[in-house]
């Protein structure tokens, strides 16, 4: 049988004679207040979460006597999937501001934060940018020391006239984009 609760506090320890410790969650029952209870969060495999005070979940009582939290849901905040999508978003503390947020959508793109800009290779933006670079500066190279053909005066055996290298030099490149790697994301 399972009941509707409220969350009044977290904590994470070892509750009885548990393996190890687990995010604890004490709930009221919205009808009778008095009745406080410690709960153990039960999750999907790899993910963690803590519900925040005031959220509702599902408790279950299990035939050992232990009591279960397998769901909450926080109202205060309003995140709001379509068909077919996944967000998964944390709050602070109070559970009354979302902070961050990652949205698998419904036509397959995954959006973190609200994000509009787009997610890149960098190491094949990298390979471009340094090839860019290179040629950048082998054109500087070639501009800095050609020098132009100029009409001469005299007689085929004695001429005058200068051909000069150009006078105003370009800069080669020393552009560097390897402070825009964000090493924590990882795209294919």
């Amino acid at each position: 049988m399972g009941w509707l609760e409220k969350v009044t506090g977290i904590s994470f320890d070892t509750k009885g004679s548990a393996p190890g410790k687990a995010v604890l969650v004490k709930t009221e029952d919205p009808c009778d207040t008095e009745q406080n209870r410690e709960n153990e969060m039960y999750h999907a495999p790899g993910v963690s979460s803590a519900p925040t005070k005031g959220d509702r979940a599902i408790a279950l009582s299990l035939k050992t006597g232990a009591r279960v939290i397998i769901a909450s849901h926080n109202y205060q905040v309003e995140v709001e999937p379509s068909a077919g999508e996944t967000i998964i978003y944390s709050t602070n503390s109070d559970g009354d501001t979302v902070k961050a947020k990652i949205k698998l959508d419904n036509d397959g793109q995954i959006i973190v934060n609200d994000g509009e800009d787009y997610a890149v290779a960098y190491e094949d933006l990298k390979d471009a940018f340094d090839q860019l670079v290179k040629d950048h500066n082998a054109l500087v190279t070639k501009f800095n020391s050609h020098t132009h053909t100029v009409a001469t005066t005299g007689t085929a055996a004695a001429q005058s006239g200068t051909a000069a290298v150009v006078a105003s030099q370009a800069s080669s490149s020393s552009a560097d984009m390897s402070g825009s790697k964000i090493e924590k994301v990882r795209m294919p």
